[in-house]
């Protein structure tokens, strides 16, 4: 494929990075979020402790001038101590990291109170451990040339907002090298053009990775036109007269740090640097009891296959290689919630391991949901708490929430939205007046000169289920036609099937529309009201089926869209649905490897794994900015209540 063409393919993929920045904050301003103290072991790392880790390691030579920090965060304790203890865990931070100058990658354990090594270990890879840290060093390098900066002020561009900075990188290719230095092409875009052809900003740039330098600067000084904003092209917000509190149920929950209190819902809650939003200790006060639902939950891996031909082979995963929050998490705005939202805020570092505090980073609100229920002239209006954070990945903006519900159930959903990413071409139409069939449509003309390709969006979520206790059973429910026989002579009959799942590989399954499939986490040591197991189902809702090809790239990396539905024991080392490292030189990694093992999982300690997809082909309704979809699933009390808790 030309490079030019390459080129222009790529152009929507750095709208955003330079965005993750506009709200962040130095170390300065970063105590205020210091005031999210630890209330709970799993509670995120704090200013302090990572400003202590960091300079630990600088002071014990184990980072140097030239290390950058793909990421920090806690180093889970062990889920027997947090169950036995929890104040008297000594933290400890996990550190991944990578040292420009001797192109090698390290990890660490420090224990933070007493400043000293837990473990230490350096790395197969000779690569970067992640993209994040190769934008990172980009943008370090080129932002302070003052060639770059005289090319900005000619284009009237006078800050770095609306810049982003790319690397001539397919993913997860290795970095060339030249003379024993990483040498890469830059490409240098406009984030906010009034069309495609004005994101060029027509400087060819080539930067020196290992020792921190530009080799190559060119202001091929083409005239620009003074960019649009791209917001001009969105109409502004129209005046409406409906009341706020129609849709806003009002403020009926209480926080003390990362701990939340609504209805009968207990739970904590903090931001992942790499994870995003996510939630532990769930609890559901049942006739005053406070029982156990889900010991951790999270997202836990992101990718999205392209499929045009004409496009090239792309599939990023925006949370292990660019750090989902460290790099997309922005501010939520005025619009994005309902009135009377309770903001809290987020702490991230950057590459050099300095803090970041960017506000309103987790938005809380209670709705109104329609119906509770209903029976003859008596029903209750429902309600719903919202938690929510935002995240702005390039080109697409990701909605991720947790919505639980008075029912007893919780709605994880990802709203997708933002624009596509985006082709051109000098086809002005791809069909002719008439209606006829077509086949291996892979793109769609979605503006004069503008196509969009086909892709998928997957989400797997990590769901570390300790219903009533940690040891728990997965099973599968089926629903099927009863065989025609004397008693059922018409087929009207029907009924549901269980099939209790012992090994790993058993567990391995896909959605079955058709047959209602569902999955059941029980808890069969005990028992409710009406001899029941207390459990909980899992409820598939939109979801799609992987289209790239078993032996796709893709399908290698991330084989965890293979399956809709996993199950695993119970590992602090098992968090990523595509493994711990999406460097070049992994793959094969997660999910895929671990289930060889085929481990028992039957009343159990016991990890779900799910996967949320969508296929999109992009419609001319997506252009410029797409309309927002959601897709969900529902994780449902069955038998862990003996009535109705939504009866008040």
């Amino acid at each position: 494929m030309n490079k030019l063409i390459v080129i222009s393919h790529i152009i929507c993929l750095a709208i955003a990075l330079s965005f993750t920045q506009v709200q962040a904050s130095t170390d300065r301003s970063d105590q205020s979020a210091d005031k999210m103290r630890n209330t709970h072991p799993l509670d995120p790392l704090t200013v302090d402790e990572i400003r202590t880790v960091v300079e630990f390691l600088f002071q014990s030579k184990k980072a140097t001038k030239d290390t950058r920090f793909a990421l920090i965060e806690l180093s889970e304790p062990s889920k027997r101590e947090v169950i036995k203890n929890q104040t008297g865990i000594n933290r400890q931070a996990y550190v991944l990291m990578y040292d420009w100058k001797k192109k090698s990658s390290f990890e660490a354990v420090v224990n933070i109170k007493g400043r000293k090594l837990a473990s230490w270990q350096k790395l197969k890879t000779g690569q970067p451990p992640n993209t994040y840290l190769i934008v990172e060093r980009i943008e370090e390098i080129v932002f302070k040339d003052p060639r770059w900066q005289k090319a900005m002020l000619v284009r009237n561009l006078k800050n770095h907002d609306v810049i982003s900075l790319w690397p001539d990188l397919l993913p997860y290719q290795r970095l060339n090298e030249l003379n024993g230095k990483f040498i890469i092409p830059v490409m240098a875009l406009n984030n906010n053009p009034s069309s495609a052809k004005a994101r060029y900003l027509n400087i060819d740039i080539q930067v020196n990775l290992s020792d921190g330098k530009i080799v190559k600067f060119i202001d091929n000084e083409v005239e620009t036109k003074q960019a649009q904003n791209a917001r001009q092209l969105i109409p502004k917000q129209s005046s409406h007269s409906e009341d706020p509190a129609f849709y806003q149920a009002g403020r009926n929950f209480e926080i003390n740090g990362s701990h939340l209190s609504w209805e009968n819902w207990r739970f904590h809650f903090s931001v992942n640097p790499r994870r995003g939003l996510e939630i532990y200790d769930v609890k559901y006060v049942d006739n005053g009891r406070e029982r156990n639902i889900l010991y951790r939950a999270s997202l836990s891996e992101i990718v999205t296959p392209y499929g045009d031909p004409a496009w090239y082979s792309w599939y990023p995963s925006d949370e292990g290689d660019l750090n989902f929050s460290n790099y997309a998490l922005v501010p939520t705005t005025e619009n994005d919630v309902l009135p009377n939202t309770v903001f809290r805020p987020a702490i991230i570092h950057d590459a050099k391991g300095n803090t970041k505090t960017i506000q309103r980073s987790v938005a809380i609100y209670e709705k109104y949901s329609g119906l509770r229920w209903r029976h003859y002239q008596e029903s209750r209006r429902a309600k719903d708490l919202v938690l929510s954070s935002h995240f702005m990945v390039d080109n697409y903006d990701y909605v991720a929430s947790w919505v639980f519900k008075q029912n007893g159930s919780i709605v994880v959903e990802v709203t997708l939205t933002g624009m596509i990413n985006y082709g051109l071409t000098e086809k002005q139409s791809v069909e002719p007046g008439e209606l006829k069939n077509t086949k291996n449509i892979s793109n769609t003309l979605v503006a004069p000169g503008v196509f969009g390709p086909v892709h998928q969006h997957y989400f797997n979520y990590r769901l570390d289920f300790d219903i009533d206790g940690s040891n728990n059973t997965a099973a599968e429910v089926n629903f099927t036609m009863l065989p025609k026989e004397p008693n059922n002579p018409n087929e009207e009959w029907f009924a549901s099937t269980t099939t209790i799942f012992n090994k790993e590989k058993q567990a391995m399954r896909q959605i079955s529309p058709n047959t209602s499939r569902k999955w059941k986490i029980s808890n069969s040591n005990k028992t409710n009201q009406l001899g029941q197991k207390p459990s909980y189902f899992i409820i598939p809702k939109d979801n799609t089926f992987p289209l790239p090809g078993v032996n796709s790239k893709v399908r290698k990396k991330a084989g965890f869209i293979n399956t809709h539905f996993w199950v695993t024991p119970y590992s602090r080392k098992e968090m990523y649905a595509a493994g711990k490292y999406l460097g070049a030189d992994y793959t094969g990694e997660g999910l895929p490897k671990w289930v060889q093992a085929n481990r028992d999982i039957k009343n159990k300690d016991i990890v779900v794994w799910y996967t949320l997809g969508i296929t999109h082909m992009p419609r001319p309704e997506d252009w410029p900015v797409m309309p927002s979809r959601t897709i969900s699933f529902e994780i449902m009390p069955f038998g862990f209540f003996t009535e109705n808790p939504a009866l008040d």
